[in-house]
């Protein structure tokens, strides 16, 4: 289920690692009759993380195991999107630095609806409920009910890291019945450094079996002044048709006078 350390490009002082890929959750999970789209995460500094209780093994409609995935460093930025029709910039929920995350799309008719299963904790400590197993998903008291967008082909983000010595991306995406890809390049836009490239982050290769969704950590590390991450989520895997669902983006990291996350 889980995609550990694979993808890794390098260039300089510089590093960008697709370094964790998992299901979070899947509308085939047999536990919660067909419902189970939910995930959760906390930006919650005391318990700060995704949590899955709600998947399915790479596959198959066989449950997998719940797990927690602890956010590295300090969350710098985080921001969903979505509750507005054809609007990709929707913001449904975001803190921190939101400024640092940007969302664009080629895409013109999608709906704001995304089954509504994000679960964030903001401000209080989700504590047993970030990946308890067998939580109810609709009783979970969180923060946010977040909402994100379905029926949409693609969609790029632009993360500005120029102030980060290090961090990660944690990317929340997801398909319907298709085999998505989530590509990746750093960037020094005054053209200085080379482009540094990740070509899939969507390690397991999970093709969606209905509703399903992911999430995928892009770890960098920014010593040669670089100034953007830019990921691009495909639903299909090849173009900016198909049938799409999230979107989420949390960024942790330590700025130039701390120490690395």
């Amino acid at each position: 289920m889980l995609g550990l350390t694979a993808l890794t490009a390098t260039a300089q002082a510089a590093s960008l690692t697709a370094e964790f890929q998992a299901t979070i959750a899947s509308e085939q999970h047999p536990d919660f009759g067909g419902e189970a789209r939910f995930y959760h995460v906390s930006v919650n500094p005391e318990n700060p993380g995704v949590g899955s209780f709600a998947a399915t093994l790479v596959g198959s409609n066989d449950p997998a195991p719940s797990f927690v995935r602890n956010f590295t460093g300090d969350v710098v930025s985080y921001k969903w999107v979505g509750g507005t029709n054809n609007d990709i910039t929707g913001v449904s929920v975001s803190g921190g630095d939101a400024s640092l995350i940007a969302y664009a799309t080629t895409d013109t008719s999608f709906d704001g609806f995304a089954q509504n299963q994000l679960k964030l904790w903001t401000t209080t400590d989700p504590g047993a409920d970030l990946a308890t197993e067998g939580v109810d998903p609709f009783n979970v008291v969180a923060d946010v009910n977040g909402n994100g967008y379905r029926s949409f082909g693609g969609a790029v983000t632009t993360v500005d890291i120029s102030g980060l010595s290090s961090g990660s991306v944690y990317v929340f995406y997801g398909a319907f019945n298709a085999t998505p890809s989530v590509t990746a390049v750093m960037r020094d836009t005054d053209g200085v450094s080379p482009d540094i490239t990740i070509t899939d982050a969507h390690l397991n290769g999970d093709a969606a079996n209905r509703t399903e969704y992911y999430v995928a950590q892009l770890k960098f590390v920014n010593d040669a002044g670089y100034d953007e991450i830019e990921y691009t989520h495909l639903a299909n895997g090849t173009d900016f048709a198909g049938n799409g669902r999230g979107l989420g983006t949390v960024l942790t990291g330590a700025d130039r006078g701390g120490s690395p996350s």
